[in-house]
Formats: C-alpha cells, structure tokens, sequence
C-alpha cells in the first residue's frame, strides 16, 4: 500500500524535492507516487500504520535506499548520484539504538563528532548545548548501555546534531 503525500510546489529554496517517487520490493509496491518539496525550516510528518513504508520512504530522503520509479534531490544532489555528498549535510537516526553500549555519553558523543569532521573548536559549544539541551551534561560519564531508553533516544539525537545538520531526519 502507497503513503498518501500532500503534494507541494517545487522552490528553488527547497532541502529535499521528491517527484513521483516510488520503490518496491519484489512485485510488491512499498511507497508509489511521492511528490513534495521541503525547504529549510519546514517540517514533515509521517504517519501510517506498521508496514505502509514509512521507512523505506524516509530512507529514500536519505540516500540510502534508491527509488525504483521518480527522483529525489536532497540538499542539492541526487539520492542516487550524490549519497555520499547528501550524507556530510544530513542527520538521519535510525528507529534502532546506534549508539556503543560500551561508550560513554561523552565517548559516543565525540566518535559522532569525529567521524563527522567536527572541529575541535566547534566541538565544545556544540557538545555543551546538545547535552543540556537533552539533559545529559552529568551522565557523560555513564555507559550508553546503562542509559534509560529515553535518555538513549536523546544521546543519539545529540550525535546526529552535533555537525549541525542542514537537514535532520527521524525515524520513530
């Protein structure tokens, strides 16, 4: 079963342009017919039931699975062509905790940051406003494994923020 997407115009503003996107898996359509624009500082919501393609549409956005039918642009480049170029601007959290149990919040924290290219001098006014933005500045010490579910959640918001993403995608 397709998503239903209100469609949008196309501006020239726009982070993410989706037209006629569709995949399937097999025979079967998982997400047919997409069409939207998203400028910056605009936000979508996905909504639907278990399996109608949330997901795999969401991972479309984010260059990591191709569309079978249509295009997608993200921050200027094709989902196809250009995934390794959409990555460096995007923040993309999975459903599924990505964090390393045995890191610490500041461990997990400054990998992110690291593998992002963050410098050191953006690195510290980045970490201090996420942690209390999240309430995490007196766990950074704990092990990401001993975190509640919901301080989980919130580490790895903070890794996906912490290289100031152009575009930030969230996957339940």
């Amino acid at each position: 079963m397709a998503l239903p997407v209100a469609r949008a115009a196309v501006t020239p503003a726009a982070r993410l342009v989706a037209q006629g996107l569709g995949r399937r898996f097999g025979p079967r359509w998982a997400v047919r017919d997409i069409s939207l624009s998203l400028a910056a500082g605009e936000t979508l919501g996905v909504v639907g039931a278990d399996g109608a393609g949330k997901t795999t549409l969401l991972q479309m956005f984010a260059a990591i699975l191709d569309p079978s039918e249509g295009a997608c642009t993200v921050l200027g480049g094709d989902s196809r062509r250009d995934s390794k170029r959409i990555a460096v601007g995007l923040g993309y959290m999975t459903q599924g905790f990505t964090l390393y149990d045995r890191l610490t919040v500041e461990e997990n924290l400054r990998l992110a940051a690291t593998l992002r290219g963050v410098s050191d001098a953006d690195y510290g006014p980045r970490r201090a406003q996420l942690l209390a933005m999240a309430g995490l500045a007196r766990f950074t010490g704990r092990l990401s494994g001993k975190l509640s579910g919901g301080m989980r959640k919130k580490l790895s918001l903070c890794t996906n923020l912490i290289h100031a993403p152009q575009l930030l995608i969230l996957d339940e």
